[in-house]
């Protein structure tokens, strides 16, 4: 009994060094990409990962990544040998780890999180975090490819689907 309490106070642990203010208003300043879709992780200068200056607020844009098991139609964060940094689960437009990662927590931590645990040092959130939803995408915000390099991207998975990622973004001041 001792040890499953234990178990299920590091959990809540875990979980709360995820959730990132999660009592703050949502204030409708969520941003939408029409060409999610389209090519790898390229965007433009204001998707780099980092964050984009817009009217006196921060944009900060977070891709989460997943990949599908062989066969069985589920799906995970990457774990292949040669998933680097995608194996990290939340990446910048390129596809590397991003860089607003909260320094503190390691990996295993960061992977188990549901919404981005990224953050921008010196600013303070003033929305939540909102998956970009739209015609390019599906109900949940997903598109699919083939590989993290694939030049086209859907929002159903085809018979050859073996990534997908979704973009979230959060509103700083």
């Amino acid at each position: 009994a001792a040890l499953s309490r234990e178990a299920d106070e590091a959990a809540k642990k875990d979980e709360l060094a995820c959730v990132s203010s999660s009592s703050l208003p949502t204030t409708g300043m969520s941003t939408s990409s029409s060409d999610q879709g389209k090519g790898s992780f390229q965007r433009s200068a204001a998707g780099s990962g980092k964050s984009s200056v817009a009217g006196g607020y921060r944009t900060l844009e977070v891709f989460e990544l997943e990949s599908a098991f062989p066969g069985t139609g589920l799906w995970s964060t990457p774990s292949m040998p040669m998933d680097f940094d995608t194996s990290w689960r939340w990446a910048d437009a390129s596809g590397s780890k991003h860089p607003n990662l909260k320094a503190d927590m390691k990996k295993d931590k960061v992977i188990k999180c549901k919404e981005p645990p990224c953050s921008l040092e010196m600013f303070t959130p003033i929305s939540q975090w909102t998956i970009d939803v739209n015609q390019n995408t599906n109900k949940d915000g997903w598109v699919y490819a083939l590989n993290w390099r694939s030049s086209t991207w859907d929002k159903v998975p085809g018979m050859f689907a073996a990534v997908r990622k979704r973009r979230w973004t959060r509103v700083f001041s």
